[in-house]
């Protein structure tokens, strides 16, 4: 793990502490929890995100609470707790939708789409929309001509030949993969 990271999160820690900044608190929890969750850590990254959590929740700060809702669902993902990760993703889907999050949508929707993928349900990736859309740019391939396109979203139509957005797929999807 970074030193300097740690050492620079347990001073902010220290200085949210000294002022009680309960978003700055809650942030240095969400920094540790992910700082432990690159480190394979998961025991320690769930608590500080439950940590980060509670204290979002409590401050009715809906954006932040949710951040850390969506980073335990991919800890509970990681640990293989698929059940507890659809509730928790269930929960998040509400209140991204609630505060028309189209960013947390993608990464809810991404997390949605990983379980399907290894569960080998695909049809439950398209009927959510999951299949369609992805936290991060991937390539689409449109299957009316093989055009290529790149975003967080399957285009709603090919520029190629006009086909609409059903027509595509993730690339990594595509039997030729590109």
């Amino acid at each position: 793990m970074n030193d300097s990271a740690w050492a620079y999160f347990r001073k902010s820690m220290d200085m949210n502490q000294q002022v009680n900044s309960t978003l700055g608190i809650s942030l240095c929890h969400t920094y540790f929890g992910s700082m432990y969750e690159q480190a394979h850590q998961y025991d320690k990254a769930k608590a500080e995100y439950e940590k980060a959590y509670r204290l979002m929740e409590a401050s009715d700060d809906k954006w932040h609470s949710l951040n850390t809702l969506i980073a335990l669902a991919g800890i509970d993902m990681a640990t293989g707790d698929d059940g507890k990760t659809t509730a928790r993703l269930e929960q998040a889907k509400r209140v991204a939708d609630e505060i028309k999050s189209h960013k947390h949508l993608a990464e809810i929707y991404t997390l949605y789409y990983k379980i399907y993928k290894r569960e080998g349900k695909y049809s439950a990736a398209l009927a959510d929309g999951s299949l369609f859309c992805s936290a991060t740019p991937v390539s689409w391939v449109c299957l009316g001509c093989g055009g290529l396109q790149h975003g967080c979203h399957a285009p709603a139509s090919c520029e190629g030949c006009g086909a609409s957005g059903g027509h595509f797929i993730r690339s990594s999807f595509h039997p030729f993969a590109l």
